[in-house]
């Protein structure tokens, strides 16, 4: 299997559709993730002609594919990973369970939610002030 040239394909098909990030309440939205088409862990830059706007299941089969043409690299390797696995490293997604969970995401933001050191946790403002003040030296 050709790794490469489906990337390439992927990443012709977006760009020849002029795609672009539309408001949430727009009747056209779709989902978009920016991609950077020569990875930045590879010197790929933030210029205009090394992104490409990939809807979130060419997204992440892109970066399974970059996985298989630059075989050994970690930072590559590190990316799919965060897109496939949950913080514990124990959850496995497909494409199309990445895609539908970004886009639910976009539509309807989760902003109740916390970073833990455990995952995802939601503490009220009660319970937010306690650890605030268990961390204050005493």
């Amino acid at each position: 299997m050709n790794h490469q040239k489906i990337y390439e394909s992927i990443i012709e098909k977006a760009k020849s559709e002029n795609r672009n990030k539309l408001k949430k309440k727009h009747k056209d939205y779709i989902y978009y993730e920016r991609h950077h088409i020569l990875p930045k862990c590879m010197k790929g830059t933030d210029d205009k002609d090394n992104l490409v706007l990939l809807t979130a299941k060419e997204h992440y089969v892109c970066h399974k594919l970059l996985t298989y043409i630059y075989s050994g690299n970690k930072k590559l390797m590190h990316a799919f990973w965060r897109m496939t696995w949950d913080k514990q490293g124990n959850k496995k997604l497909t494409s199309l369970d990445y895609a539908y969970a970004r886009e639910l995401k976009a539509k309807f933001p989760i902003n109740i939610w916390n970073k833990g050191h455990r995952g995802l946790q939601h503490h009220s403002t009660e319970t937010k002030r306690k650890m605030s003040e268990s961390q204050k030296v005493k």
